[in-house]
């Protein structure tokens, strides 16, 4: 197997003087070649190009010169060029080479650095030197093995049947320069460390002690054993709901494992640092946390037959509050909420209660993560930002939010909100002369006319109050079906008059349609039926119709 070895050294070798010959030939041959060229060059050019033989030949003479000149100037880098290439070769594959050789036993220093010298010469490197340095260990190597024992390239003799790597000798060896410094020292211990760079590598591991390859083999399956534990994770899967739980909410865990090795598996719950509950297949644990900030830890420890498991959960009560505004229209100092109608506005505020440790957190040091039917908002997330505004989806019956609080990476909260639709409507109130507005009480669907006249004022409740403001909900008034009109019916106001003396009855509607194309699903009409010239009491009698 050794003599393969002269192969790659011959082809080396090959290549080398190849390359050599090739610079030499471009350092003696450029002048010459270039001005040949270029003279036939320039001759085949003028001879063209030009109407005599006079003007070529003088032509072709000029570039002969010029390429002369140019392939001079090539010549000079010639030799640098080639020996660069050299080295480069010696240092890849030659290196390559000497390792092969080692691992086979090849390695005999004196004859390697001899050889490499003639390599740096610059008259030697055309000769076959690796070949000759390959085939001189081959037969070194041969000769130690005829003899028995022989001496090395550093003069030590070599024995054997004293252990892998001399490590006997080698221990000797320190103790005589320890304890008898005036000693001859035992060198043999030099000599099977060296003899290391001449056995072949897959050799080196025939005088190890099956007691020592078991060894070895159990600290491999050792080590990938602990890299494959580190790759798989546990097969057991804790299930913690609520996941954020707020004061005094009930917590339940479970553990859930692949397989069927969890239900013979000895399983201890602790609460604080208290066991609570254990046995063989206490898979579930249920308690109650504390007040806001107040701590509480939980730990699993299971014992089963794939291993030994524990985890830790801790629990710090929170409380995240979401209040939500509607921009829609209601009346003038009107005590209750305006309520969300499809297509409007709102915003909703996350309002957080959150404790680290006895101190509460501020809210503007909490990181928050809005989220839109399922979908986070990055947009509107972040460090402090806790509100979250949108226009609604007129198509839609709710809209649903969602908000997770964070103190540093760590979740301490979360919240969500159904914000339920609500239809527009309108409400018809008495306009005095007077007093104004009676907000404090709505007409009925029907009155008696006490007087000559009334002015009603329509006030529209839950449209969108941008769209109102941009004037894109108009109020239109009716009287017994017919359109009608007035001074400020555009401001929702409609003053009504009996002219004549007789009896009768008459219907007053208005209605109001949102404009905008974004929110045309907001709509609401009301209508009044007024009976008047009957006897009355007051105006707001009621008549059964």
């Amino acid at each position: 197997m050794r003599y393969f070895l002269l192969l790659p050294a011959i082809v080396l070798d090959f290549i080398q003087f190849a390359v050599g010959m090739a610079f030499f030939a471009l350092q003696f041959a450029t002048p010459v070649g270039g001005g040949v060229t270029g003279a036939l060059a320039a001759g085949a050019y003028c001879w063209n190009a030009s109407t005599g033989v006079i003007s070529g030949l003088i032509a072709a003479g000029k570039c002969a010169v010029g390429g002369a000149v140019v392939g001079a100037g090539v010549s000079a880098f010639a030799i640098p060029i080639g020996i660069v290439v050299d080295v480069a070769l010696s240092i890849t594959i030659g290196g390559a080479l000497i390792m092969m050789m080692a691992m086979f036993g090849l390695f005999y220093p004196r004859i390697i650095i001899s050889r490499m010298l003639g390599e740096l010469a610059p008259f030697l490197n055309f000769l076959p030197l690796w070949s000759n340095m390959v085939w001189a260990c081959i037969q070194a190597k041969n000769k130690e093995e005829k003899a028995g024992t022989s001496k090395n390239a550093f003069g030590f003799v070599k024995a054997r049947g004293e252990g892998p790597y001399g490590l006997k000798h080698n221990a000797q060896l320190v103790a005589q320069r320890r304890f008898a410094p005036a000693q001859k020292f035992d060198t043999t211990a030099h000599q099977k460390v060296r003899e290391v760079l001449r056995t072949p590598l897959l050799d080196k591991f025939k005088d190890i002690r099956p007691a020592a390859k078991g060894a070895v083999l159990a600290l491999l399956l050792f080590v990938g054993i602990q890299a494959h534990a580190q790759v798989v994770p546990a097969p057991i899967q804790y299930i913690v709901a609520p996941e954020t739980p707020g004061a005094y909410e009930k917590v339940i865990i479970s553990v859930q494992g692949v397989g069927s090795f969890l239900g013979s598996a000895d399983i201890t719950w602790s609460l604080n640092g208290k066991v609570v509950k254990e046995g063989i297949g206490e898979r579930d644990y249920t308690f109650m946390t504390g007040a806001l900030g107040e701590k509480t830890t939980v730990q699993v420890a299971i014992d089963s037959s794939q291993g030994f498991f524990t985890q830790t959960f801790s629990f710090n009560p929170s409380r995240i509050n979401l209040l939500w505004e509607a921009y829609t229209t209601v009346p003038p100092l009107y005590k209750g909420k305006a309520l969300y109608s499809a297509g409007s506005d709102y915003k909703v505020v996350a309002l957080p209660t959150v404790y680290s440790g006895s101190a509460r957190v501020a809210a503007s040091a909490l990181s928050y993560q809005w989220f839109y039917k399922g979908d986070s908002v990055p947009e509107q997330s972040g460090l402090g930002r806790n509100t979250f505004t949108n226009t609604g989806d007129q198509l839609q019956a709710g809209e649903d939010i969602a908000v997770e609080v964070y103190y540093g990476v760590n979740k301490v909260g979360r919240a969500e909100l159904f914000l339920a639709t609500r239809d527009p409507l309108i409400v018809l109130y008495q306009r005095d002369a007077l007093r104004g507005v009676l907000y404090n009480t709505a007409i009925p669907s029907a009155i008696s006319l006490a007087g000559k006249e009334i002015t009603l004022q329509a006030e529209p409740y839950y449209f969108s109050a941008a769209s109102k403001k941009a004037g894109l909900i108009p109020f239109v008034w009716t009287l017994n079906d017919t359109e009608t009109t007035g001074p400020d019916s555009a401001r929702g106001i409609l003053t009504l008059r009996q002219t004549g003396s007789g009896e009768g009855r008459a219907t007053v509607g208005v209605s109001m349609q949102n404009g905008n194309a974004d929110q045309l699903i907001q709509t609401a009409s009301a209508a009044l039926q007024i009976v008047f010239g009957a006897q009355s009491n007051g105006l707001f009698d009621f008549i059964g119709l």
